[in-house]
């Protein structure tokens, strides 16, 4: 039964995420918003930010901050955040 519940929700996230895309919403908040979700680097949600994340082109602004130093100023690029303060960068 729980492996239903968990295709149920995937399929359900899923669709909810192409509606979103369709109506305009920006994939850069989409992505932001499934890193948001408890997960490790495999779970579902995770996956399909960094499949969504490589459509964000490269130089545009993060709204989150940089998890090492605090600095605002983190841009995408290739696929990952990277900070322009501290050098940090994160993909997934």
């Amino acid at each position: 039964m729980k492996v239903k519940i968990k295709r149920d929700e995937q399929a359900a996230i899923t669709r909810l995420t192409s509606t979103s895309l369709r109506h305009g919403t920006d994939i850069k908040f989409l992505v932001e918003q499934l890193n948001k979700c408890n997960g490790d680097l495999f779970s579902f949600t995770k996956g399909l930010a960094r499949v969504l994340k490589k459509y964000i082109p490269d130089g545009v602004k993060s709204t989150v901050s940089c998890q090492d130093c605090g600095s605002t100023n983190v841009i995408f690029e290739e696929g990952c955040s990277s900070c322009k303060d501290c050098g940090s960068s994160k993909y997934g």
